[in-house]
């Protein structure tokens, strides 16, 4: 009778299409990354049973096979990571060793056929480091997670280090030796995989290195943190004056938002586009504004440019914030005034030697003393006289000057 109902069943299967004793898989090939879940599929047609065994087994990259799934529980090694539901295999986590075949067996009324998922897993590299945090934002006085893991081929001593570089590129340690350095105890711990901040604050903007060494081998990964503070109130200079035809800079800048805000000009109330000439009502305009420094720079200013400024900043991590309200003035060269001054100065200048030349003339200057003639200096030479008779002893004149 038993054997009658098989024979029906394998009929009823022929006739629509459907193979009897069949087992399949919707994931044939399937990748996954690193560290992630991982489900595997495996159906059967009911002819193998209600009491269907299923079995799966793995086999690695080798060639080596071992079982995964053993009369209906998960092997000692995969215990606590594999579970399998109707239909499924499911992995909690998946790690470069799990790379390789997956067999579903079933078995059942004296068949049995099997099913293969060829698994994958990405991201795998020897001695590699890996964080699920690259790009983390924070508000300011929040805690913070910094991810960091590695493969085990480091070993079980790796040393984990963690470096700070801030926005200006200084870098210090964060974790030196397996312990916070000074200017972080108290606000940092680190546990397998993490580097945990109590809280942040700007000063913590920058970028955290994680660097693993061990088994003569070195890797790191790097995560990128910002501290969210809201922008405050610019700082606006405008000059109150300006002529036509100079190159005149208004300034603004923000020093505590974070990330740096991005700022924008408002004249006579209304906003100033970033690019005038894409802009038809202000096609006449030639400043230009850089959004990232806060400069509003006119490379010519004219009269039309005169008006009521002011500058607002914003970014993510809260509302804009806009300075007071300064006005400018442009006025043209006074041409006619700088003649005039020329002609001035000239008469000045005409009037200034007249008068110098007029107390000449009338000797009210002092004129040139007269030089004093050079003494003369006669050289009278020594008389000689042979006369015996001289009283010896007697003064003898021998030369003299006279003047």
């Amino acid at each position: 009778m038993h054997a009658n109902c098989l024979v029906l069943v394998i009929l009823f299967f022929h006739a629509t299409g459907i193979e009897a004793f069949d087992v399949t898989t919707s994931t044939p090939t399937l990748e996954v990354k690193e560290n992630a879940a991982a489900d595997l599929a495996c159906t059967y047609t009911p002819d193998f049973g209600a009491a269907a065994r299923v079995e799966w087994k793995f086999r690695d990259v080798s060639g080596s096979q071992i079982y995964v799934i053993f009369d209906g529980k998960p092997t000692t090694q995969y215990a606590g990571r594999v579970t399998m539901t109707p239909g499924w295999l499911k992995f909690s986590s998946v790690t470069r060793e799990d790379n390789g075949e997956y067999n579903c067996e079933v078995s059942g009324n004296q068949q049995f056929k099997e099913a293969t998922v060829a698994l994958t897993v990405l991201g795998i590299e020897a001695f590699d480091v890996t964080t699920s945090t690259p790009t983390l934002e924070v508000k300011e006085n929040a805690a913070a997670d910094l991810a960091c893991t590695y493969t085990p081929d480091f070993g079980a001593a790796a040393r984990v280090e963690w470096k700070f570089r801030d926005v200006s590129g200084s870098q210090i340690y964060v974790i030196f030796d397996g312990k916070p350095t000074t200017q972080y105890a108290g606000r940092i711990t680190m546990t397998p995989g993490w580097l945990k901040f109590s809280s942040v604050t700007r000063k913590d903007n920058g970028e955290y290195n994680c660097e693993v060494s061990g088994n003569q081998q070195f890797k790191e990964a790097t995560v990128a943190l910002t501290v969210l503070v809201p922008p405050a109130v610019p700082i606006c200079r405008v000059p109150a004056t300006a002529t036509t035809g100079r190159n005149v800079v208004l300034s603004c800048h923000d020093p505590e938002g974070s990330p740096p805000p991005k700022y924008s000009w408002f004249k006579n109330q209304v906003a100033l586009p970033l690019d005038p000439s894409k802009n038809p009502a202000f096609s006449n305009y030639t400043y230009k504004i850089n959004p990232d420094s806060g400069n509003l720079e006119f490379p010519a200013i004219s009269l039309m440019d005169s008006g009521d400024y002011y500058c607002q900043s914003e970014n993510k991590a809260g509302p804009p914030q806009a300075c007071a309200v300064l006005k400018t003035v442009v006025s043209d060269v006074n041409v006619g005034g700088i003649v005039a001054g020329v002609i001035v100065a000239l008469l000045a200048v005409i009037l200034l030697c007249l008068a110098l030349w007029y107390a000449h003339r009338k000797g009210f200057l002092p004129s040139k003393s007269k030089s004093k003639p050079k003494p003369a200096v006669v050289y009278q030479p020594t008389s000689e006289h042979d006369d015996e008779g001289d009283s010896q002893g007697a003064f003898r004149q021998k030369s003299s000057f006279v003047v």
